[in-house]
This record gives C-alpha cells, sequence and structure tokens, in this order.
C-alpha cells in the first residue's frame, strides 16, 4: 500500500498517468491455478513465475 502510493504521488508530480491491469483476473486459467495455489493441491508453495504470450483461454461458455 504504502508503495502504491508512493507512485501516486510519483506520478501526479511529473504529470503522469499509470494504470494497473487485471486482464487475467476473469481468465479461466488464472482462476484454476489461483484455486489450485488455495487449497494448497501441490503443497506448500514458495515461488510462482507466470509467462502468459500465447492465446486467451476463454472462460467456458454458458448455454446459449
Amino acid at each position: 500500500m504504502q508503495e502504491g502510493r508512493y507512485l501516486l504521488v510519483l506520478t501526479k508530480s511529473r504529470n503522469l498517468v499509470t494504470k494497473v491491469n487485471y486482464h487475467n483476473r476473469f481468465n479461466g486459467t488464472s482462476n484454476k491455478v489461483k484455486r489450485l495455489i488455495d487449497c494448497n493441491a501441490n503443497g506448500e508453495l514458495y515461488q510462482f513465475v507466470g509467462k502468459s504470450d500465447g492465446p486467451l483461454v476463454p472462460k467456458e461458455k454458458g448455454s446459449t
């Protein structure tokens, strides 16, 4: 939180624009990984590195 406030002050003082991306927040693959981490499916997590450079895996479609 402190770092975020610092960045806000810094960007305002330099008249810059900033943003935060949550583009994977609702991604089906990201949500599955989050659930696996939360339930400790692979034991205690010490480090996680994620990379996304392929096509987006969309959320499953509902019935139409």
